[in-house]
């Protein structure tokens, strides 16, 4: 955020942001390791980020299996559209690799704990087969708010300034947002009200930074 709206604004929302979010989750890890992700899509042009997103990405799924398989189909579907022909394959084989360490590397995990089969069970076979694991909350209704309102302004800006990240961040964001499915809450959809507090902002300190000096700044920060 800092690269887009500046240090001060990155803070303030950075210091707002931990009222509402939960820390020590799998869904936090998740988050963070698509935020990675999102950083590594915009160095894409390089051999070693694409390498190293396969292996963001496969640790994603391991924090959050749905949510994290969804992330490595969708970044392999973007290399295969954005690299040119004479490097796609290349490119796709070395997402492939880095997906192809962490799932071979986390396989001799389970196998020398005798944990494979109990893996299974509890990440996959216990989610479709248990009841109840769904819920709407009144508090969950401002991220969904704030993800449209996001994505709209991502769109206004792509418009702008034809910066093909705009839509790594869009895209980026729909799949943090499945962090709040089945459960629709504050707790699940604050980090994606956070995500798309990014192009809002950006929009606002665009207008507004001229009349904000360093003190401003200074008491946002402590308020925050």
């Amino acid at each position: 955020m800092s690269k887009r709206t500046g240090e001060q604004a990155a803070l303030v929302v950075a210091l707002a942001s931990t009222v509402s979010l939960d820390i020590a989750t799998y869904n936090t890890m998740f988050f963070l390791l698509a935020m990675l992700a999102f950083i590594l899509l915009e160095r894409i042009e390089s051999k070693r980020s694409v390498f190293i997103l396969g292996i963001v990405t496969t640790l994603s799924a391991l924090s959050r299996q749905t949510s994290g398989t969804l992330l490595i189909i969708s970044c392999l579907v973007i290399i295969s559209i954005l690299k040119p022909k004479g490097k796609k394959l290349k490119s796709v084989i070395t997402y492939l690799l880095g997906v192809a360490l962490v799932c071979t590397a986390f396989l001799i995990y389970l196998l020398a704990t005798a944990s494979f089969y109990k893996f299974w069970e509890y990440c996959f076979f216990a989610v479709l087969f248990t009841d109840g694991n769904s819920a709407v909350a009144l508090s969950g209704i401002w991220g969904v708010v704030v993800m449209i309102v996001g994505i709209v302004a991502d769109i206004l800006l792509y418009r702008k300034d034809k910066n093909i990240d705009r839509i790594f961040h869009i895209v980026t964001g729909i799949l943090i947002f499945t962090i709040a499915i089945p459960i629709v809450d504050l707790m699940h959809t604050c980090y994606t009200g956070i995500w798309f507090m990014i192009p809002l902002v950006e929009i606002l300190v665009s207008k507004l930074d001229r009349h904000m000096n360093k003190r401003m700044w200074i008491y946002l920060d402590v308020t925050a």
